[in-house]
């Protein structure tokens, strides 16, 4: 059904404006009145920002009009984007404070007729549906209204509302409320420092689509003439918040700023500010500080800790090159081989490995389920927890053959207990490998390396072990922060960033590299974070390692533009017969479309893993990233 909401406007025709954001080009550092005499009008004052779907063909916004004498008029505007030319704008009479959910596929706005009621449309192809109501205030009615509708990937709502005791000003407060089974569950008001009292001005929320970051306006630190600056909280991995940062002098001026957003390609930053003319005009900017003011929260909260450097066991290695050879062609000498290193070695990540990778895996394999049930026990005695999942995605698949077994449900107990335990005071951990003969007079380059969904130090260790790397690099290898088992490890899915950021500062910081030759890489989700890192800058870097990397959606194509422009180069090595190799080659054609300087090499019999010859192909990949054209 086609949305019969949308009335003709009696406003400036922008038809001769083509090309995302009307074809204007954001200025860099100092912010600019955005579309002057489209969307900040000299007549109006701009309510809002500018709300663009994500393929940046609708943008919806709110102008007030205020008359003397008479009560302010609201009016929420729509201009589309057809053929590369913008149509319009259409007036939504009864519409504030129009927000777009994430994937674009709705907008959400409050009804003005029904004293802020949220309703959506729903966008079908280039029509929208009928509105409907979001039932948030009929539910919670404490918190009277809902503004400011700001919202994340997953649907969690953001917004202003009432906080009855709060002491801020009008009771402000900003709430967050989480959606499950499509339905909003009681919202939370988000504590100190983003909400605070004292008759303080905290309202016009905007949260990262990742939730990493809250923008918001805030009196706090302001004059009473100004009555508001733009601040930031970061989100940290245990759901609490950063202080609150000034955005600068460069965003926050003597006069009041607020409603702050940014755009959904993540490039622009938008806000309003109050003019000289009395009225309120919508600003933008590149949303370069959002970055910036990242990396001095990520270096001020990093929870980083550099582990004492341990070279490689040569006796454990050649311990595992003989069991791996064994295993398939002599069953009781593999198990006997395991259960003498036990006896042999009291290295615990040895024994996690022999105990759980090895023999218990070995064991299920025989339908020995009971013997693989006591030698995780006989971990549990030491210490040790395991990987383990028992949802719909069963690790490791014999838990659906141990579960039949007396005693598995103690044992799940206490892996439980030992993994919530040993996860109290975790961080991500760096080793850093100096090269032979290292000294702080010379400049040295740096590989840093991410392991995969799950790994350790030791294991990228014994994977990216040559000989040009020992005696040429400063080599840093990194382990993320989530114990999944005592030597399983993974990397937090919203701090990664800040985290090896804060890596990559400290090695800089204390040991001769050169900033110029830094390389990044990692095998798996390693190199898709490697990926990710090179791309987004996170690290400045001359080339990237992906050795089978998981690429699992489309990045921004304006990150692939950069790193050609930056000179960057890619080493992809895959395997013809990996599950990722559809959007490994799907990658590999974005690098050549963006004219990306790579090498990928497809290897013929291989899986998800390294090769045989790994060895080979790392070293080769160094010499083309450096190799002089």
């Amino acid at each position: 059904m086609a949305c019969s909401i949308f009335a003709h406007a009696q406003q400036n025709n922008s038809d001769s404006q083509t090309g995302d954001y009307f074809g204007l080009k954001a200025p860099l550092t100092t912010p600019e009145v955005f579309a002057p005499g489209i969307i900040s009008v000299d007549t109006t004052i701009e309510h809002g920002y500018p709300a663009f779907s994500p393929d940046l063909k609708d943008v919806f916004w709110q102008s007030n009009y205020r008359i003397d004498g008479k009560e302010t008029q609201i009016y929420c505007y729509h201009m589309q984007q057809e053929n590369g030319v913008w149509r319009g704008p259409e007036i939504i009479p009864d519409a504030s404070g129009p927000a777009f959910a994430v994937d674009g596929s709705r907008v959400f706005y409050n009804s003005n007729a029904e004293n802020g009621t949220i309703r959506s449309i729903l966008k079908q192809g280039n029509s929208w549906d009928e509105p409907e109501i979001l039932g948030l205030i009929s539910q919670f009615p404490e918190l009277k209204y809902a503004y400011n509708l700001s919202f994340t990937d997953d649907g969690t709502l953001y917004f202003l509302g009432y906080a009855e005791g709060l002491g801020s000003m009008n009771d402000f407060g900003i709430f967050r409320s989480v959606l499950k089974e499509g339905i909003y569950q009681k919202p939370e008001l988000l504590p100190e420092p983003v909400n605070i009292g004292d008759g303080t001005l905290n309202w016009t929320p905007f949260i990262a689509p990742d939730e990493s970051y809250l923008l918001f306006s805030s009196s706090r630190q302001t004059s009473e003439r100004d009555m508001g600056d733009i601040f930031i909280c970061f989100r940290k991995s245990d759901g609490s918040w950063s202080k609150a940062y000034n955005l600068g002098k460069e965003i926050n001026s003597e006069r009041q700023e607020r409603f702050p957003a940014v755009s959904p390609d993540g490039k622009h930053l938008f806000f309003t500010r109050w003019t000289e003319r009395g009225n309120e005009d919508v600003m933008w900017v590149k949303s370069t500080v959002i970055d910036e003011l990242g990396k001095e929260e990520a270096l001020a909260s990093a929870k980083i800790r550099q582990v004492p450097f341990a070279p490689i066991n040569e006796k454990i290695k050649t311990l595992y090159q003989k069991l791996k050879e064994v295993a398939k062609i002599d069953s009781a000498r593999y198990i006997g081989m395991c259960n003498d290193a036990l006896q042999e070695f009291d290295d615990d990540h040895l024994r996690y490995n022999l105990l759980f990778w090895e023999l218990s895996f070995h064991y299920a394999g025989m339908g020995e389920y009971q013997r693989c049930l006591d030698i995780l026990g006989k971990g549990h005695e030491e210490g040790l927890f395991y990987l383990l999942r028992t949802d719909s995605r069963i690790f490791p698949p014999y838990l659906n053959e141990l579960k039949t077994l007396d005693g598995f449900e103690s044992f799940l107990s206490k892996n439980k207990e030992l993994t919530e335990k040993a996860n109290e005071q975790t961080m991500v951990e760096y080793m850093v490998q100096l090269p032979s003969n290292y000294s702080e007079k010379k400049k040295y380059p740096m590989l840093l390396l991410m392991h995969g969904g799950i790994g350790t130090i030791s294991a990228l260790q014994h994977n990216y072990d040559i000989d040009k790397l020992r005696n040429e690099f400063i080599v840093v290898y990194t382990q993320g922060d989530n114990l999944l088992g005592s030597y399983s490890r993974s990397y937090n899915y919203t701090n990664w960033k800040n985290e090896i950021y804060a890596v990559y500062h400290q090695i800089v910081s204390n040991y001769a590299v050169d900033t110029s030759e830094v390389l990044l890489g990692g095998p798996s989700a390693g190199g898709y974070r490697t990926l990710i890192a090179g791309l987004e800058d996170i690290i400045p870097t001359k080339g990237l390692i992906l050795s089978f990397p998981v690429y699992p959606r489309d990045s921004d194509s304006s990150y692939f533009v950069e790193a050609a422009n930056k000179g960057i180069r890619v080493s992809l090595i895959c395997g013809e017969n990996d599950w990722a190799i559809k959007q490994q080659k799907k990658l590999g054609y974005i690098l050549d479309q963006h004219d990306i300087s790579n090498r990928f090499v497809v290897l013929p019999d291989e899986g998800h893993g390294f090769p045989e010859n790994w060895s080979h192909y790392l070293d080769t990949s160094i010499e083309y990233i450096f190799r002089e054209d």
